[in-house]
């Protein structure tokens, strides 16, 4: 099993790897270090995440980093052996993520 992200997902990693380090200078590597034990997690279980929801029939899954308060949005590509990581969103934002 791999894992990527999406240009999206790619994107919010870097935006809050960059947050973590301008806002929280007693944690500034907590983000990275969360996220990389989800990678390790999930590719030996791609299924820990709870199921999101279906969009035009894919099932999307979300695992949350707890530190940080981030859900990680993805999908499970068995046939790929794949996981592909869509975005990554605040449990605090009180919206739901854009996934593509």
């Amino acid at each position: 099993m791999k894992l990527k992200f999406t240009e999206r997902g790619a994107n919010r990693v870097r935006m809050l790897d960059n947050w973590w380090h301008d806002n929280r200078p007693e944690a500034p590597e907590l983000f990275k270090k969360e996220l990389e034990a989800a990678k390790v997690e999930l590719l030996s279980n791609p299924h820990l995440g709870r199921p999101y929801k279906k969009i035009r029939g894919r099932l999307f899954r979300k695992y949350l980093l707890e530190g940080c308060g981030e859900w990680l949005y993805y999908r499970v590509l068995e046939d790929e052996e794949l996981i592909v990581v869509h975005t990554i969103w605040g449990s605090l934002l009180g919206s739901e993520p854009e996934i593509d």
